[in-house]
């Protein structure tokens, strides 16, 4: 794969991410009743069977796919293919931007780091918000390392969130007492991390 077609699946892959990631991934016929992933994560902990234990659910799952597309949206300039000069840090503040929209709301953030219900948002927002702000250092690093931090990044949010998203559908099928499939969101993110692990190959020899 050349370096050119790698550097736009990455880009496409890290955008699809991000769409994804907030779009529905619990469907309903009712605008209303759908649900994006990122907010699985504080809609799911009213479920007295989450509330209970009855359910094993870590839901800091459903903020990684979020958190992982925004660290890949800031190593979208760092490919070899030189990228136009304000991509060098739009991308890394646009990251920044979105890890900071990911911490906890107010006044919750101020207590976060001793509650544990919002603990892991907090720990999970702020590694994230770091990692885009040392981004740019990261083209200092060899091209197979970034490849491997490519594939880390999406099977990182993947896994987690498809898992997590398996065990709480059941939940909502009771809650709207109707069959609940799986939201073109969780499609579009699933989309995403294969286009960015397709960008991840070795490159052909001569490119």
């Amino acid at each position: 794969m050349s370096h050119r077609l790698s550097s736009l699946l990455l880009i496409l892959g890290a955008t699809l991410g991000l769409a994804g990631a907030v779009a529905p991934w619990i469907p309903h016929r009712a605008a209303g009743l759908n649900v994006g992933g990122f907010y699985l994560f504080e809609s799911t902990k009213f479920f007295p069977a989450i509330r209970s234990g009855a359910v094993s659910l870590c839901r800091e799952a459903f903020l990684l796919p979020l958190l992982t597309s925004a660290v890949l949206v800031a190593l979208v300039p760092i490919p070899p293919v030189r990228p136009p000069r304000p991509a060098c840090w739009l991308c890394p503040a646009l990251a920044a931007a979105i890890a900071l929209l990911a911490l906890p709301p107010y006044p919750a953030v101020l207590t976060a780091h001793r509650d544990p219900e919002y603990r892991g948002q907090l720990l999970l927002a702020t590694a994230a918000f770091v990692l885009a702000l040392f981004s740019p250092l990261a083209r200092r690093l060899p091209t197979r390392v970034l490849d491997a931090l490519a594939v880390a990044l999406a099977l990182g949010g993947l896994v987690p969130g498809l898992v997590a998203l398996a065990h709480v559908r059941p939940l909502f099928a009771g809650l709207y007492n109707a069959p609940v499939g799986v939201g073109w969101g969780a499609a579009v993110y699933t989309l995403g991390c294969t286009a960015v692990l397709a960008a991840s190959l070795p490159p052909k020899k001569g490119h």
